[in-house]
């Protein structure tokens, strides 16, 4: 009975999926903020400069007036946000258009 408790115990606590809500605006050079559908990469790094890649995310994103908020870490299967990477620190997020 106790193996199974643990083995169910241990099931559950992976079953809530690690995710990072981002918000942001984004302007071009002159000041106007983007409009329309943009893609955005996400990746986080372990050093400020010259850091390894640690987990990267491609999301296509809306923007209205350059405000864009996203979810990040929703391929749960394919490329999960690990909890070990989010465990390190410090981290760097970068993000590309």
């Amino acid at each position: 009975m106790n193996v199974f408790l643990l083995t169910l115990l241990s099931s559950l606590s992976h079953a809530v999926p690690l995710q990072m809500n981002h918000q942001g605006r984004i302007e071009d050079v002159n000041g106007t903020g983007l409009s329309g559908s943009h893609d955005l990469v996400f990746t986080i790094y372990d050093e400020e400069s010259a850091g390894a890649a640690l987990w990267t995310e491609t999301k296509t994103v809306n923007f209205s007036n350059g405000y864009y908020s996203v979810i990040l870490g929703t391929d749960e299967e394919s490329n999960p946000l690990d909890e070990g990477i989010l465990k390190m620190h410090p981290l760097w997020l970068e993000l590309t258009v």
